[in-house]
């Protein structure tokens, strides 16, 4: 269900981004269209498609948010122009918070905006990226670089926001089109043409892992796992499609005649998936004593809790639903782990070998194995999971 709407969030913002730079595109051409072009190198491509895709996609997106805000500063006159342009506007625009005050400051904004983070452990389509590593000594790397790839994107993203309205202001009649706006605004044809191609880059490299992930998870963690242990690869490879192909489909419908924007279905699947898969996944790797009824458990009541939580207004009223849902779940995953029997001896020595696997080794006199020989007994330890 919040798979589906976040899919959906990714379709519209491409509907919406070609119908408002093709005059010739209605908005519900342009969604079929882009519906269209990313359901079909999903379904051909597989992950090896998303992966290589993806790490260009991400290049121009990168590029783009860097260089479109100090394009638009520059054309203002400076950081101090862009700063007087939104004070004009409203002098709010320019108070780190926002015009808000007491617990609208500190539980919407500032909460609400930290909460943001614990999503990503419960976004299976970015976790899978870390599980398709081939060397987990990798792993410090990749973080480098995705930490390194978040900074300069979503920084950039807010540049783009503060300088697009302080030259577009009132003008800007929907704020989640002030990218596309703000390139033809400020940059020639054909460097326009290059902001609206990150812009589907954007969408692009979200939307098909998402329906890469979801494809790969009813085929095989439901129909290969529980219905049929020994389908045949190329059963599975079509099932996979078409699978895809529905995924698609309803995505489309969803967002077919809706009036809620893009941020809001967004917002709306990140704390479903935040508070359903996160505290599972990460009390699974850190705390041996997490078992299947606890977790199962807490998927259920962090699911339910947001659900709860976003449809009561005196609740919704105080502070973003992901947060108590991030807390309800987790604590549910603790009780009930604590009153069910404990994990067998496989889990134990599966985090016991983690925690020889993740420490530095030593010799028999104490001095630190070098890592040439670090390797050689790491490589030990995986030949005997």
């Amino acid at each position: 269900m919040f798979y589906s709407l976040y899919i959906g969030a990714q379709f519209k913002a491409a509907g919406l981004t070609l119908s408002s730079t093709f005059d010739a595109l209605s908005y519900h051409q342009a969604l079929v269209l882009g519906a269209v072009v990313i359901i079909f190198y999903t379904m051909m491509g597989g992950f090896f498609a998303v992966a290589w895709t993806d790490l260009f996609q991400g290049m121009l997106m990168v590029f783009v948010m860097v260089i479109l805000p100090v394009i638009g500063i520059n054309n203002l006159g400076g950081v101090g122009k862009v700063f007087s342009a939104l004070a004009e506007k409203g002098p709010e625009l320019v108070q780190v918070s926002g015009g808000l005050s007491n617990w609208d400051l500190f539980g919407m904004l500032v909460l609400g905006g930290l909460a943001w983070g614990l999503g990503y452990p419960g976004m299976p389509h970015i976790t899978v990226r870390y599980m398709a590593i081939k060397d987990d000594r990798e792993l410090r790397k990749s973080t480098l670089i995705s930490m390194v790839w978040v900074v300069l994107a979503l920084w950039g993203a807010m540049a783009v926001g503060i300088v697009g309205y302080a030259q577009l202001g009132s003008s800007l009649e929907d704020p989640e089109m002030v990218l596309p706006k703000m390139a033809t605004f400020f940059l020639p044809g054909w460097m326009a043409g290059i902001v609206i191609a990150a812009i589907a880059a954007a969408i692009m490299s979200t939307v098909d892992s998402q329906i890469l992930v979801l494809g790969s998870a009813v085929v095989e963690d439901f129909y290969r796992k529980i219905l049929h242990r020994d389908a045949p690869e190329q059963l599975c490879i079509m099932l996979s499609r078409a699978v895809t192909l529905i995924i698609g489909v309803l995505a489309v419908v969803i967002c077919w005649n809706s009036e809620r924007g893009v941020f809001k279905f967004v917002s709306d699947a990140w704390s479903g998936l935040a508070a359903g898969f996160g505290p599972a996944l990460v009390l699974s790797l850190r705390w041996k004593r997490t078992t299947g009824w606890g977790v199962a458990a807490g998927m259920i009541s962090g699911i339910a809790a947001v659900l709860i939580w976003r449809n009561v207004p005196m609740l919704s009223g105080i502070i973003w639903e992901l947060l108590p849902a991030f807390i309800i779940s987790t604590g549910v995953i603790i009780i009930v782990s604590l009153l069910t029997s404990p994990p067998g001896p496989r889990a134990e020595a599966e985090f016991a070998l983690a925690a020889a696997y993740d420490v530095p080794l030593r010799d028999g006199q104490g001095n630190l194995i070098s890592l040439d020989e670090h390797k050689v007994v790491r490589d030990i330890l995986d030949s005997k999971k």
